[in-house]
């Protein structure tokens, strides 16, 4: 899914432009489109056109990276034909980021171990949902066993 939507849009992530511009990754609050584009852009940006393309819409993200030079986040993407996040929803997305930058400090601590890159990695393929790690050039650099079925195919990066 991710390879059909780069070979149908080739510019910026609008909401991650934006996103960085508003500073929203300095936060520990949930956001979601209403908070970094206006509503014509959702209707008319290339970018949210390619989405509609695949079928989704609206997007939730929590930052959830304890260092300011980072932007990491928990991101969820909502179908075409949904409403938009709602204030409730973005609340609980908010909780559930406290707790994943809680693992992902604990993971930081450990990562210079073996045991902890595997234990990490078995962690993450045991997760119901797909999690993809990007990197600054927004490029797939890990995929855990659910993302890849996702995908349909272990090719990326």
């Amino acid at each position: 899914m991710i390879q059909r939507f780069f070979e149908l849009y080739n510019g910026e992530d609008l909401r991650a432009v934006r996103g960085v511009e508003r500073g929203v990754f300095l936060t520990h609050e949930a956001i979601t489109d209403r908070h970094i584009v206006t509503n014509e852009e959702v209707e008319t940006h290339p970018f949210y056109q390619t989405l509609n393309k695949m079928g989704l819409k609206y997007f939730a993200t929590v930052p959830i990276c304890p260092d300011w030079r980072m932007n990491a986040g928990v991101a969820v993407q909502r179908k075409v034909g949904r409403a938009p996040y709602s204030e409730d929803e973005l609340e609980l997305l908010t909780m559930l980021g406290r707790h994943v930058e809680r693992a992902f400090r604990l993971g930081a601590k450990l990562l210079d171990s073996e045991m902890s890159s595997i234990g990490l990695g078995n962690a993450l393929n045991k997760l119901g949902m797909g999690i993809f790690v990007l990197d600054g050039l927004c490029r797939v650099t890990f995929a855990n066993s659910a993302a890849e079925r996702l995908l349909g195919d272990t090719h990326y990066g």
